[in-house]
């Protein structure tokens, strides 16, 4: 599995930014969503 910092910086366009915080933000709503479906009962 590749780092998803690394992923990021080879998926970006050359010349175009690259957004550093995008992967942790993934990260933060990819949990808060299975917590939710925890917190409801729907694994």
């Amino acid at each position: 599995m590749v780092d998803l910092e690394f992923a990021n910086d080879l998926m970006t366009a050359p010349r175009e930014a690259v957004d550093r915080e995008a992967p942790k933000r993934e990260r933060k709503a990819a949990r808060a969503e299975a917590q939710e479906r925890f917190r409801k009962g729907r694994l």
